[in-house]
């Protein structure tokens, strides 16, 4: 009837496009958000069952330090509470109302504005009824966040295709996450970390995507806009199922702790630490340097480890990985408590609990 035909009035379909995105976009980051603590939580409790077991820290793919399993797993929960940071930050760009703004100038109705950001639920409003209609940054935010948290996953996903390989074998796969070869019956594929590392293709050419539509617009509203749906809901779609995938498989992880123990033995993984050991003896780092060198070089040519020579100035047997660790005094990362880092992981997660 008449009263119908006035709901028309004061709005435009430029404004409810971006509201509706933005209302849809917050509903989907309270979901991202809780996968988010999901995985987290499984990260650190992972952690907490492998905290003090050594194994070979690595720099440009070759053994460098030994470091612990927790630490090196809660390095991962590093990564995504940077994550978690971005996302609350993509949740903040969506929370200011563009309702009002028509199709670029206003409208002429004594509308209030307010009643209506606290209907929808928004925190502010937008100013400039311009850039109300034409604003997708909120969606370049997001696909940002979808950039940074893929490449984590990916880089997280490469380290474990490596360990599962015939020449490290410091995980066993499991065969809800693998599969086996068409032709080769001793093959066993590390699928699942596979098909999430790829995932950074798929994002990355969404992002492309949305800043390619929106390069060239003129102020305000264009029909181009309509686009970006299309790479904003599959970015959503597939951050939130690799979200999923991952948190399902890292309760099944198994790790091969006697393979990551003896790998921290080789290649001289513990020089640093003879070095170290003759400076808290008085001697400066570069001769100390220079007389370790000389020893791996010793080794090197009678083919030989570190733990065969039995030297008075260097404690060669009983410098290995685990005294070394719990020596280590600028991180953590082996003592007979829960990690420090943890307590304060809990402690922020309760926060976005309490926040979403």
């Amino acid at each position: 009837g008449e009263l119908g035909k006035k709901i028309y009035i004061a709005k435009s379909r430029n404004d409810q496009i971006t509201t509706i995105t933005k209302l849809m976009l917050l509903e989907e980051i309270k979901k991202i958000n809780i996968l988010l603590i999901f995985v987290r939580k499984s990260i650190i409790s992972l952690a907490e069952k492998e905290y003090n077991f050594p194994l070979p820290g690595f720099t440009h793919l070759q053994i460098a330090q030994p470091i612990t399993l927790g630490h090196y797993l809660l390095s991962w929960n590093e990564m995504f509470k940077r994550d978690h940071i971005n996302l609350l930050n993509c949740k903040k760009n969506c929370l200011y109302a563009p309702i009002g703004a028509a199709a670029l100038a206003g409208h002429n109705y004594k509308i209030n504005r307010n009643i209506i950001k606290k209907i929808l639920n928004f925190k502010n409003l937008t100013e400039n009824s311009i850039d109300s209609v034409s604003d997708r940054d909120y969606i370049i935010f997001f696909s940002n966040f979808c950039n940074i948290l893929i490449t984590h996953l990916s880089r997280i996903c490469e380290d474990l295709i490596i360990w599962s390989s015939n020449k490290f074998e410091f995980l066993k796969l499991s065969d809800l996450i693998s599969s086996g070869s068409s032709i080769m019956p001793q093959k066993k594929n590390p699928d699942l970390f596979e098909l999430i590392r790829s995932k950074t293709g798929r994002i990355f050419g969404n992002s492309i995507n949305i800043l390619t539509i929106l390069k060239s617009q003129a102020l305000s509203y264009n029909k181009d806009n309509q686009e970006d749906k299309e790479s904003l809901f599959d970015n959503i779609y597939t951050i939130k199922n690799t979200l999923n995938c991952f948190r399902k498989c890292l309760p099944i992880l198994k790790f091969n702790k006697k393979n990551m123990y003896f790998s921290s033995l080789e290649n001289y993984s513990t020089a640093t630490d003879m070095a170290d050991y003759l400076v808290k003896k008085g001697l400066n780092f570069r001769n100390s340097h220079l007389i370790v060198g000389n020893c791996i070089k010793y080794c090197e040519k009678k083919k030989i480890n570190f733990f065969s020579l039995k030297l008075v100035i260097l404690p060669f047997t009983t410098v290995t990985p685990v005294t070394i660790l719990r020596r280590v005094q600028s991180f953590r990362l082996c003592t007979n408590e829960v990690p420090l880092s943890e307590q304060s992981c809990w402690e922020f997660v309760r926060c976005l609990l309490c926040s979403s």
